[in-house]
């Protein structure tokens, strides 16, 4: 996993989201990635069955987890940092050390937060699915956990439904977009050991789990 802190936010404000959302579209070989670092949490999690709870739908599982992977690529593409691709990562951040990227797939979904979910961390939510992302903002582990948006989604386990007017905007960089990392906080160039069917072009997202 990528050990440095990612400068995602330049300052913490009570700015909403931008009036015109980020799209972020993946490769099909970035997909094969993405689908393939899913299906291995999947089965991660089967074998110590984990989420067997009464709420859990097995069949939507493998599609939430391709599609959370895929989310997680998508935004380490757009920011242009690498991508960990991380299995059994159940505390830690995505990406750098405080960064969480939800998966919503309808456009206009909630960012969840769960109760074990760190307060200090950040949660970015992307809606879509493959191969279409949209960035929609941000918020705090500990400000997204407000009582008015507590829901009973999860049986079992505290969950939090952040609307998307509720998140902040992602830092804007040249009155678009927010600010790659500054070649001091740029993760270490040297390669990872990546698989041979990868192509070229996509190595630089991720690494081997």
């Amino acid at each position: 996993m990528c050990t440095v802190k990612v400068n995602f936010l330049q300052k913490e404000s009570n700015q909403t989201i931008m009036h015109e959302p980020i799209k972020i579209k993946l490769t099909v070989s970035e997909i094969r990635v993405a689908a393939q670092v899913g299906v291995a949490r999947k089965l991660s999690s089967m074998e110590k069955n984990l989420n067997q709870n009464e709420s859990y739908n097995y069949q939507k599982a493998w599609d939430y987890d391709i599609n959370g992977a895929a989310a997680e690529l998508a935004f380490c593409k757009w920011k242009g940092i690498h991508w960990s691709a991380s299995v059994d990562n159940f505390t830690g951040a995505d990406v750098g050390d405080d960064i969480q990227i939800r998966n919503a797939q309808k456009d206009d979904g909630s960012l969840a937060i769960k109760e074990h979910d760190q307060n200090d961390h950040v949660f970015v939510l992307l809606t879509g699915r493959i191969p279409e992302f949209t960035l929609r903002g941000w918020i705090r582990g500990k400000d997204g956990k407000k009582p008015h948006w507590k829901s009973n989604i999860n049986k079992g386990q505290d969950t939090w439904l952040v609307p998307q007017e509720a998140l902040r905007k992602i830092p804007e960089r040249n009155g678009k977009q927010a600010p790659r990392q500054s070649p001091r906080q740029t993760p270490r160039q040297t390669p990872r050991q990546t698989p041979r069917q990868y192509q070229k072009g996509t190595q630089q997202y991720y690494g081997t789990t």
